[in-house]
């Protein structure tokens, strides 16, 4: 259904390319389809067979549009054009004001308002300039001159408002080359094929090889525009669509007085009428916005009611130390009490609210409602959250403050807000009683940070949605994600100087602390390879620390690893097999290059890795290691990577602890165009594209599924750090975004 309404309005953009003084431009952004026309003009040569298989029936439509316009309305203009003119003059009038309501008038300044009176009096200037009408025959400078002419009338066509149509007669050639066009078609319907192409072909080939060149031309430079300086090439567009109208009705009236006798009174009458058709038309097909509008304000005044009650749940949800210390199947509890408190305060809130509500085994919970016999969507949060060394934080991790707007605590925003502001958005939906015609479920697990057995056992016996998305990452949409290797390198120490090392509790974290005791006395040393290297640390208590910059393991770079510190000044005091083995191999490589696993590729980016565990203990040491691969099945090469990594250290082995596949949905996927748009339309961000992360969310466990949000563009990454934090008006925000945009996927 939604394609042949493309091709619909592809043919209505086709035929309001030949009628003189309305504009295809105007009717693609009246229609909502202009984005996809600039897309698909902009990439038709760079990937044709992409282009072609999305758009085929919008280019269909327009390409019927045309023929129809030429065979019936270019008629109809030519027996009545005032009629015809207020007709289209009543869809624009009735349309236009909705188009200004993509305008973020906090933004609008003095040269944006100048942008739009040049567009307006640009428009309005193109009746007057009506040229004598030419002659076409066929020599050399009839078929160039057609080439530019083509090129330049595309162009004008697409930018909205300006007609194409109007700039041929302005020149002097809109009736011969309409003319030639009716001619091939009327000897076409004839059968008469050789006359239809003899001598006209060349001309009109040529022609539309220049309209071909002069749409993509335009298209590229109109996406750049928009994406760079939106407010002000709206403006200027808005100010083209505005003054179409009015430009519109000029073309007409140029065409006769309609002053001189009862017949021009019956063209006004019919005229009138038409308008009146145009505009009831126009207001039908603004009748759906006027119900999403009514729709938006209905949830921002819900919103504005319930967020303080959202806020207190979500202080409630944060005083659980709901971090995952041990995992025993053979439990009740198996993420322990603190997790099984943490989805027992969130099962409870939901059942309250008379929602359905099921527990798995106290792996995960999901929370429903919708129609029972509906498509299932599925939004995946975590409760657990990662550990938190107090001694780095200002305050209590686990007792929430609020400072100048922000909330401070740990899983603030990785991943408890996010998680209450969805379930908060259903409860909106709900209460709201808003039309839905598919299932939501708000699934919920207690081991995203370890490896994410809750929903492996989850997915075992519920069913899986068929589309969905997680809010856990960063906004705008991360349509994609690296595969997922962890592994262990374990070994014994041939060299007795280290005691203990301590670093780490996560593959997923760079450590941002790590200690470790000696058999040696060599506190003087390490102070002064401190201060020469002017790293953090000091000795206390017989342990040597270090003092790094801890984040996320996808990003390893961001971070400054803690033990590779305290392996650094080994390997430059008291070399050992171990030192050496990291320091040639591991230490300061966050590609993976001194392994020789340092691989990239174009859509999903370059592979990192992270050393985020490092223990030795009884003269046995672990090193845990986190990758991000941009390649499915490279766990064969891998090992053998490492293998040749131990030549030299026969006493050392791995073993392959997990191996995730990576996960990419496309761009032009209706659940990915869906999430963008409402992203854009509530970030005022235009020019946010999805992108590929080395990250791994829940989103993978759903084949058609992205992460999206809460982090906004421009915002520190808090995740996994120290004081962690989430600002309440980005909270608000949330709120906002995840009830629209869970309400486009189901109703």
């Amino acid at each position: 259904m939604k394609r042949f309404l493309n091709f619909l309005k592809g043919v209505a953009v086709g035929v309001a390319n030949i009628i003189p003084g309305l504009s295809g431009g105007t009717l693609a952004v009246i229609l909502k389809i202009y984005e996809d026309v600039l897309d698909g003009f902009a990439n038709i040569f760079k990937h044709p067979i992409l282009v072609i298989k999305k758009y085929y029936l919008l280019y269909i439509g327009i390409i019927v549009g045309v023929l129809a316009g030429l065979l019936v309305v270019s008629s109809m203009y030519d027996l009545a054009p005032l009629p015809t003119s207020f007709f289209f003059c009543g869809f624009v009038i009735a349309t236009v004001p909705f188009l200004f309501k993509s305008i973020d008038f906090k933004k609008v300044n003095f040269f944006h308002i100048l942008w739009f009176i040049i567009g307006a009096v640009a428009i309005l200037l193109m009746p007057f300039l009506t040229g004598s009408e030419k002659n076409i025959e066929l020599n050399v400078f009839n078929v160039f001159l057609l080439g530019f002419l083509g090129f330049f009338a595309a162009a004008i066509m697409i930018l909205p408002g300006a007609s194409g149509s109007m700039f041929l007669a302005a020149t002097g050639y809109y009736k011969p080359i309409i003319n030639i066009l009716r001619s091939i078609l009327n000897d076409m319907k004839d059968l008469n094929f050789t006359e239809a192409f003899y001598g006209n072909l060349l001309l009109i080939v040529v022609f539309a090889i220049g309209c071909v060149l002069g749409i993509v031309a335009i298209s590229k430079a109109l996406k750049f525009l928009l994406k760079k300086y939106f407010t002000a090439t709206y403006s200027f567009t808005l100010g083209l669509v505005s003054a179409s109208a009015v430009a519109i009705i000029i073309v007409a009236l140029k065409e006769d007085n309609y002053f001189n006798d009862i017949n021009d009174l019956w063209m006004w009458i019919f005229g009138i009428i038409a308008l009146g058709v145009g505009i009831y038309l126009g207001l039908l097909m603004v009748k759906k916005e006027n119900k999403d509008i009514k729709r938006k304000k209905s949830i921002n005044n819900k919103i504005e009611e319930i967020k303080n009650e959202a806020l207190d749940d979500f202080i409630k949800l944060l005083k659980i130390p709901s971090v995952l210390t041990d995992f025993n199947p053979s439990s009740s509890n198996p993420f322990g009490d603190e997790l099984k408190n943490a989805l027992d305060f969130v099962c409870n809130m939901a059942i309250s609210d008379e929602f359905i509500v099921k527990n798995i085994d106290n792996y995960a919970t999901h929370i429903e409602f919708g129609n029972p016999n509906g498509e299932l969507v599925g939004i995946l949060a975590h409760l657990d959250v990662v550990p938190a060394i107090e001694e780095e934080w200002s305050h209590n991790p686990y007792d929430p403050v609020i400072i100048n707007g922000k909330i401070f605590a740990r899983g603030v925003a990785d991943d408890k807000g996010p998680l209450i502001a969805s379930y908060y958005a259903l409860k909106i939906i709900k209460e709201l009683r808003l039309p839905v015609k598919k299932r939501v479920r708000l699934i919920i697990g207690c081991d995203e940070e370890s490896g994410s057995r809750c929903l492996n056992h989850y997915f075992k016996t519920e069913e899986m949605p068929s589309l969905g998305f997680s809010p856990d990452a960063c906004f705008p949409l991360i349509n994609g994600e690296k595969a997922m290797i962890s592994f262990d390198i374990t070994g014994k120490l041939t060299d007795e100087i280290v005691s203990s090392f301590i670093c780490g509790e996560r593959y997923n974290i760079v450590p941002g602390i790590a200690k470790m005791t000696l058999t040696k006395n060599y506190e003087k040393e390490y102070l002064k390879f401190l201060e020469d290297n002017n790293y953090e640390g000091y000795v206390k208590d017989g342990y040597y620390i270090a003092k790094g910059k801890s984040c996320h393991a996808m990003n390893p770079e961001e971070g400054l690893n803690a033990g590779f510190i305290l392996i650094k000044f080994l390997n430059e005091y008291h070399k050992s097999t171990f030192s050496t083995y990291m320091t040639n191999y591991l230490t300061f490589d966050p590609t993976g290059e001194k392994l020789g696993i340092n691989i990239s590729n174009n859509e999903l980016g370059s592979l990192t890795s992270n050393v985020g565990i490092i223990n030795v203990n009884n003269n046995e040491f672990k090193i845990g290691i986190d990758l991000r691969v941009p390649q499915d099945n490279y766990k064969d090469t891998l090992l053998e990577k490492i293998n040749k990594s131990f030549l030299d250290y026969p006493n050392f082995k791995s073993e392959i602890l997990t191996n995730i596949e990576s996960h990419y949905v496309s761009k032009d996927s209706f659940l990915v165009k869906t999430l963008m748009n409402v992203y854009k339309e509530f970030s005022k961000d235009n020019t946010g594209e999805p992108y590929v992360i080395g990250g791994g969310t829940y989103a993978k466990f759903i084949k058609n599924a992205v992460a999206f949000g809460p982090a906004f563009v421009g915002r520190e990454d808090v995740c996994h750090i120290k004081d962690e934090y989430l600002y309440l008006d980005d909270f608000n925000k949330l709120l906002q975004i995840y009830t629209n945009a869970i309400y486009e996927l189901i109703k």
